[in-house]
């Protein structure tokens, strides 16, 4: 039961953290990702995950839509306005709009440790360098280890999330926007995101707008099974 407990809010915090690692300035379209997980407890997150993530771009806005998975129906889609610096997840079965209190969860410890390694591979059309990075978690147990491939072929955006573990939109110490991410969950399962399709073309402004039948309310990590 508790380890089932950890492994729901270790996969929670994950997406929240993949919610804001993917922003562009000056590319506008789509980069979907296919999600995939291996491991141990693989059989049981793969209910929880969702299997497709669909990030779309416009100026400093993004919007998040995740396909499949207990995921789907918790946090379908997150949306984040970068010139107001407010992120929202957006529950379309409840007409809420979760506002995530990005002041409040800056990170406090030390920073993430980021290699640039050497393998440089193509993805989506799209030349990526790998890095590696290694971030102090005490909710996910110690330190989590991530390997990201980024591309400097899309122009990318310094903008602030506030995130806590994820300071800016654009990962610390990698250049370029990231393309495919590989996350070791302290040997519980290993999380990979990889970019299937980036497509360039105009996306309307709606899709960053709140629906003005929603209700807007502050987020509860608690009702995500999150702990403060």
């Amino acid at each position: 039961m508790i380890q089932n407990q950890k492994m729901k809010v270790s996969v929670v915090i994950l997406v929240l953290l993949w919610s804001f690692n993917v922003i562009a300035q000056g590319f506008t379209g789509t980069i979907i990702y296919d999600i995939k997980v291996t491991g141990p407890m693989a059989d049981q997150v793969k209910g929880m995950l969702q299997e497709k993530q669909i990030i779309k771009i416009k100026g400093n806005n993004m919007r998040q839509r995740m396909k499949g998975g207990m995921m789907e129906q918790m946090m379908g889609d997150i949306i984040f306005l970068g010139d107001k610096k407010e992120a929202y997840i957006l529950q379309a079965s409840e007409k809420k709009a979760l506002r995530l209190a990005t002041d409040e969860m800056k990170d406090e410890g030390s920073k993430p440790k980021v290699t640039k390694l050497n393998e440089v591979i193509d993805i989506a059309g799209y030349q990526c360098q790998k890095y590696s990075i290694e971030i102090e978690n005490e909710q996910l147990g110690g330190t989590l280890t991530e390997y990201v491939w980024a591309t400097k072929d899309i122009q990318i955006s310094n903008l602030k999330t506030g995130l806590k573990n994820n300071n800016s939109i654009t990962k610390e110490g990698v250049d370029g926007v990231v393309l495919k991410m590989v996350t070791d969950m302290n040997g519980m399962f290993t999380l990979t995101m990889i970019a299937t399709q980036v497509q360039k073309g105009d996306i309307p402004d709606s899709e960053f707008v709140i629906p003005k039948d929603y209700k807007i309310e502050k987020f509860d990590p608690s009702a995500f099974g999150i702990g403060k």
